[in-house]
Formats: structure tokens, C-alpha cells, sequence
């Protein structure tokens, strides 16, 4: 983490020497993580509090805590997290959280995830960089809504979006049945193939605005799928969202030439599927 005209913060791990002998490792020690985010929890529930660290910081996410409305805004401009993460239903004030960190220049583009079941709240604040979670959200969801608002936050607003046309590609016909049944009641047009080799054709010839696409699919898989469709000039600014039942890691090289905007995990429900276009910008909202 850097401060500007102050200095930076490294993080890193080293594994114990007492663990090795001549011969090599005498105890089976997990080898130590790479933090890869910094998180900023804004919350007063301890107990919410050491759930959510328990939940991040086993995805490699380093988390700093913060309840106060001069403390939220003084160590996001401090620490300039990777994420804000609110929880507006039981933190006082939670409008002048924001506004404080809407106010300095450092932190006004901070990409914020608000915890919230009060939609009046949600509508307030609802923008690109800004995400939705309901309170009984799972883990993958909180870390598929984490990784996929700062996909948005460092691809910004984009000036010329494609259109509400989605592909979904995945060789299961029910979840390709099942996304498009999703999808329908968002006024969105959704397009399905069941193999990578079809999705780049079909992304050439199409004009979309988002992609979702399976992982582990025969042939071509959604790796290079992806690799593909973001590396053509041609399709620039069309959102990829990957979409598989294993924990993936963003740091790995595979995913970083790749390129996802971020990841939907298996087994997902409607709502968490609707709440991912919700927050995109409203071209792909149906609205």
C-alpha cells in the first residue's frame, strides 16, 4: 500500500526454517499465501466482523477494520484499500460513511461493496463502482461481488457499450436453460452456445455486451476462450464473467492473461445471477 509523499507498506510471508531439515521439509506446512488485496471493513459487529476476515482472508485478502465516520475516511485515504466493504444495516450513519469518502479526492473512486437488505438505501447510492450484497449472502458470493467491482472499477465507464445482448456458453444445456430463464427478466437478449470454439465465432459475428462463460468445457477451454475473445481488438470493452464450481485463483498467471472482469460461482441462485448485471452500468441493466 502507498501514500503519496509519505512512503509505502510491503506485506510478505516467509516460510518457518524450523520446519526444514538437510533432507528437506519435516512437517507438512502449508506454504504461506500471497495476500493479493487489501480490503477495508467499515462495521461495529465484531462478530460480523472476525466472519467476514475469516472469509477473506482465506482467499488471500488482507483486511484493516474501521466504524467510525472519521476513521473510515482516514485510513481509506491512508492505507487507499482495493476495496471498501460496508455494512450499511448496522453501522451508524452509514450515508456519512460515504460521503466522507466521496469527498476527498484520494478515495472518491474507491470501488465500494454495501451489505444492505434496505433497497431504498441500495437505490441511493446504486453506481458503476459501487456493488450490492444482501445479508445472507455465501462466501462465493462475497468474493465473486469483490473481484467483479474492481474489474468494473478498473475498466471505468465505458463510452460505448455494446448493447443488452448476452452469450452464455457452458456444455450443460439445463444451465444455459436456466440463465436464459434468469436473464428474460432483465429485458435482456441471451444468446447460448455449448463449446469455446462457437463463443468466438459467435462473439466475431455478434455484438454483445457480456459474456458468461463456463470453465471447464471439452476442447477449447474457458481459459483460453477468454484469453481470445479479450485480447481482440474488436470486442474491446466486452465483459467476460467466468463461470465454474472451483475456487479461482486471480493472481495465477493462467487467469492474469485471461483477463476475466470476474467470476460467478456454481452452484449460484437467480437472484445472485440478476445482481450481478444490476450493477453493471445501466446499458446492461435493461435500462
Amino acid at each position: 500500500t502507498s501514500v503519496p509523499g509519505e512512503g509505502s507498506t510491503f506485506r510478505f510471508s516467509l516460510q518457518n526454517p524450523a520446519a526444514r531439515t538437510a533432507d528437506g521439509p519435516t512437517d507438512a506446512l502449508p506454504a504461506p499465501r500471497e495476500t493479493e488485496l487489501l480490503v477495508q471493513l467499515v462495521t461495529s459487529d465484531r462478530a460480523f466482523s472476525n466472519q467476514m476476515r475469516n472469509m477473506l482472508e482465506s482467499e488471500g485478502m488482507e483486511i484493516i477494520n474501521s466504524s467510525t465516520i472519521q476513521g473510515t475516511a482516514t485510513m481509506a485515504q491512508r492505507y487507499q484499500p482495493n476495496c471498501i466493504v460496508l455494512d450499511a444495516d448496522t453501522i451508524d450513519h452509514a450515508d456519512q460513511h460515504i460521503a466522507g469518502l466521496q469527498d476527498h479526492a484520494e478515495t472518491h473512486k474507491l470501488p465500494v461493496v454495501i451489505i444492505t437488505n434496505d433497497n431504498s438505501f441500495w437505490d441511493e447510492y446504486c453506481q458503476p463502482r459501487y456493488a450490492r450484497l444482501k445479508r445472507d449472502f455465501r462466501k462465493s458470493t462475497l468474493i465473486g461481488t469483490i473481484r467483479s467491482t474492481l474489474a468494473a472499477s478498473m475498466r471505468g465507464e465505458r463510452k460505448n457499450p455494446l448493447g443488452k445482448r448476452v452469450l452464455c456458453v457452458d456444455d450443460d444445456k439445463e444451465i444455459l436453460i436456466f440463465i436464459k430463464r434468469c436473464l428474460s427478466q432483465e429485458d435482456l437478449e441471451v444468446d447460448s452456445v455449448e463449446s469455446g470454439a462457437e463463443a468466438i465465432e459467435k462473439a466475431n459475428s455478434q455484438q454483445y455486451d457480456t459474456v458468461l462463460l463456463d470453465i471447464a468445457m471439452p476442447g477449447l477451454d474457458g481459459w483460453e476462450t477468454c484469453r481470445r475473445i479479450k485480447s481482440n481488438p474488436a470486442l474491446a470493452g466486452i465483459r467476460v464473467f467466468m463461470v465454474t464450481a472451483k475456487p479461482v485463483d486471480m493472481a495465477d498467471e493462467r487467469t492474469r492473461e485471461a483477463q476475466p472482469d470476474g467470476v460467478l460461482y456454481k452452484p449460484f441462485r437467480p437472484e445472485e445471477l440478476l445482481d450481478l448485471f444490476r450493477r453493471l452500468d445501466p446499458v446492461s441493466a435493461g435500462g
